[in-house]
């Protein structure tokens, strides 16, 4: 029988050496292995890395920290070319790259994948969610095209990736990669990474119930704050002021404007005060006209900036209005800039909803208390002149004759 000699091709022989290794590495870090037909079949194997895992994930380490040490964990196991973690944006429009292990000699991605959109890779979520499971050992013939697209630049033969799931929603997913050679997970490397993902998304739940609960004290600090800077007693500093820099610092916004009504205006606002983030230089107007019919709370982005002059400085997609209005009408716009480009809005609404409302108090007192000020005023005015009227009378009968009085 003759032998075919392969050495006239390099190409070939360095992904054979490559997969022999992997599976080498494999086959050492699994203890106890048993082969039969049906493949590997091990309990300990499978427990081994879970448990490790478990261990790093239920530590007391800051939460990047312990993604960072399991990532590492999982690529010295599987010995492939990159395991990452992508987390999806609000909306869930987007994913982006937030942890990575990359292997010796292979690139790192996460520096290109900070935005993800899925509707570049419309196939990607239907498969994840269909299939539990993105996999393929030859991705230019088993993967769509769309998806095939994505992973060639990043020189990927064979991938795996599992969801990562938080109160029954994929909010993520982790990824192998191999870029070496076209890879065939075997069933206990799906088996054991499947474990894992659960692990990592049991964790991901836990910090995000963490988060939201620190993220409630948080906010309810402060609208107690912002609340107290309105009721507090008259300072040298103006309380409007005081809570655009509070929004600003806490809010993460690029910038804040408060406008009020001017006197005796129906629709023109002015400024009342403004704050931005650092050196940053947002040129807000100081004068604008709204529609009459503004509505309180959030408003249409679009329908209020087509009402604005033209020449108005507010940007389009980085930018919320939020009209101010008591029972007498508009008193006021709140307007809140972030950089739309990088995240979507940091503020909830229903705290939008609420600092409206504390805005719209706080200028029907600043509106009463001017009244009562004018209506003292011309109290005063009116005692003046029936003073002056009581003793011009009382001048008249001091010097009248007698008779005459």
């Amino acid at each position: 029988m003759e032998i075919k000699n392969t050495n006239h091709n390099p190409a070939m022989n360095a992904e054979l050496i490559a997969e022999n290794k992997a599976l080498k590495h494999l086959l050492n870090k699994v203890s106890g292995i048993s082969v039969s037909d049906n493949g590997y079949d091990s309990a300990d194997s499978q427990l081994f890395l879970p448990l490790s895992i478990s261990s790093i994930l239920m530590s007391d380490t800051p939460f990047h920290s312990r993604l960072e040490s399991v990532l590492h964990l999982l690529g010295d196991f599987t010995n492939t070319s990159r395991v990452y973690i992508f987390e999806n944006g609000p909306n869930d429009l987007f994913c982006r790259n937030t942890y990575e292990w990359c292997n010796n000699d292979v690139t790192p991605q996460i520096e290109h994948l900070q935005h993800v959109s899925y509707l570049d890779v419309p196939s990607w979520m239907p498969m994840l969610k269909s299939k539990g499971s993105i996999e393929s050992s030859d991705i230019k013939n088993e993967l769509p095209e769309d998806i095939v697209n994505m992973l060639i630049p990043q020189e990927i033969k064979s991938i795996l990736v599992l969801p990562i799931i938080s109160a029954q929603k994929i909010t993520g997913f982790i990824g192998f990669d191999e870029c070496k050679f076209q890879r065939k997970w075997s069933s206990i490397e799906k088996a054991i990474l499947g474990t894992v993902s659960r692990l990592i998304s049991n964790a991901y739940q836990q910090h995000n119930s963490i988060r939201q609960i620190r993220n409630s004290l948080q906010i309810q600090q402060f609208l107690f704050e912002v609340s107290t800077i309105l009721n507090q007693k008259k300072t040298h500093e103006d309380p409007l002021v005081n809570i655009s820099r509070k929004m600003v610092d806490c809010c993460n916004l690029s910038g804040v404007a408060i406008y009020e009504l001017e006197a005796g205006a129906e629709t023109s606002l002015k400024m009342a005060a403004c704050a931005t983030a650092g050196q940053l230089q947002i040129n807000f107007p100081e004068r604008i006209e709204v529609p009459y019919d503004m509505p309180s709370g959030i408003m249409n982005q679009t329908d209020i900036i087509n009402a604005l002059p033209k020449n108005m400085a507010f940007p389009d997609k980085s930018c919320l209005m939020a009209g101010i209005r008591s029972c007498n009408g508009i008193v006021g716009l709140l307007v809140m800039c972030w950089n739309g480009h990088l995240m979507p809005f940091p503020m909830d609404n229903a705290i939008i909803e609420t600092i409206t409302g504390m805005l719209a108090g706080h200028f029907e007192h600043k509106e009463a208390e001017k009244q009562n000020l004018l209506k003292h005023r011309e109290i005063i005015k009116i005692n003046k002149l029936l003073a002056e009227k009581e003793h011009f009378l009382n001048s008249l009968i001091r010097t009248a004759p007698i008779g005459i009085v």
